[in-house]
């Protein structure tokens, strides 16, 4: 039996005057985060509103929808094998998120009633998330910062532990050989012949093949690294 889900209690809600002006704050976020995922033009959230790149996760999670609805917990531990290799998030971020696409009516949620277990709310992207996606894939997208604090350390090569930073980067390495690993066994499993897969799943190859050449340079690197700082 399916239903229309109710929205559940938000934790920490305010009750009277200081209710209605927190709902109201919060309503004028949503609006502003969403009129800046919505249209090319640029502009400002109100004080307090989250941050625009705070929007990449929602985009993240209707990516992850267009395979289908999917229950809060499924997009989780989907998300963390798939979307989650190159954007992380928490179980509650996209919890928070997946409410907050409810509110903008870019997902919908449905309640399915079980017998013999807790019912469980199921969400599906709407056309109007599908809208928003559009516009979103056409708007150019910013190379992602970088923070590197390996690559500090190492700056201060030659006045630090040297040892220490040795086992650092083996340290990095053992990650980056478990990464390319995990990798290239998604490979080998859904897309052994890359010249015949449909749109979506190219999208998926072609951003697994980035994430495999990135893996290979790091371990190179690494190699290259504990090679040249073992001679000093």
């Amino acid at each position: 039996m399916v239903r229309a889900a109710t929205p559940a209690p938000r934790p920490g809600r305010t009750s009277g005057a200081a209710g209605k002006a927190s709902a109201r704050s919060r309503a004028s976020c949503r609006r502003a985060s969403w009129w800046i995922a919505s249209n090319a033009n640029t502009g400002r959230p109100g004080r307090g509103c989250s941050p625009p790149e705070a929007v990449a996760l929602s985009h993240a999670i209707l990516v992850s929808l267009l395979d289908g609805p999917q229950s809060g917990y499924d997009l989780g531990k989907r998300f963390d094998k798939t979307v989650g290799y190159f954007w992380k998030a928490s179980s509650q971020q996209i919890y928070q998120e997946l409410h907050k696409l409810a509110d903008a009516g870019a997902v919908r949620a449905e309640t399915i009633t079980q017998s013999e277990r807790p019912n469980r709310i199921v969400y599906q992207i709407t056309d109007h998330g599908r809208a928003m996606l559009a516009t979103w894939a056409e708007k150019p997208t910013e190379p992602p910062s970088v923070k590197e604090e390996l690559l500090v350390k190492l700056f201060a090569l030659g006045d630090v532990d040297t040892a220490a930073l040795l086992r650092e980067v083996e340290r990095r390495r053992a990650y980056h050989v478990e990464r390319l690993s995990d990798y290239e066994a998604v490979m080998k499993k859904y897309y052994p012949d890359p010249h015949h897969l449909s749109s979506r799943k190219l999208g998926r190859y072609l951003g697994l093949r980035m994430g495999i050449q990135s893996e290979i340079s790091m371990v190179a690197w690494c190699d290259e690294t504990l090679k040249l700082v073992k001679k000093t």
